[in-house]
């Protein structure tokens, strides 16, 4: 069982995430993490109000991952990155993910095609590889009953080959 689970959604909180993914998985806590929203007083503020009827939501930077985790420790936690660079962020600031899930990615200069929701492209390839690297298991699917699409060091790889440059 986990307690901590990743997601790449660039919509962050939205349906899928809050009557898919957290009734499924019994989620206590929703962690939004990104940079951009802990700097935006009023839209930080609108996300966290999303959590009034459901699990509680707060908005962190990549740096406050591994503490805001480690202070909710006994939750089951989803954490939800806008970008792979948010993730591998978070990442190396010291938290410890065991799987980052693909929702949602979309790219004006895609160079593969991993779902209908799901393109990468160079930058987003070499992030992944990064956080592959660092142990963490990588899946692409929307909702927690789809079929998961393992995403491995060796696909990333040959994505890499097929991107222009």
């Amino acid at each position: 069982m986990f307690n901590v689970i990743g997601r790449v959604d660039n919509r962050l909180v939205h349906g899928q995430v809050l009557e898919g993914w957290v009734p499924r998985l019994k989620i206590d806590l929703i962690l939004v993490c990104d940079e951009g929203l802990c700097k935006d007083p009023f839209q930080k503020s609108i996300f966290e109000s999303l959590g009034f009827r459901g699990p509680d939501i707060m908005v962190i930077s990549p740096a406050a991952a591994p503490a805001s985790v480690e202070k909710n420790k006994n939750k089951k936690i989803l954490i939800l990155f806008r970008s792979t660079k948010g993730a591998l962020d978070a990442l190396k600031a010291g938290l410890d993910l065991t799987s980052l899930n693909l929702g949602n990615i979309h790219s004006s200069d895609e160079c593969q095609r991993i779902t209908e929701s799901v393109y990468l492209n160079l930058a987003t390839v070499v992030e992944l590889s990064e956080i592959a690297g660092l142990g963490v298991e990588i899946e692409a699917r929307a909702l927690p009953g789809d079929k998961p699409i393992r995403i491995t060091g060796e696909m990333l790889e040959e994505y890499k080959k097929n991107c222009p440059r």
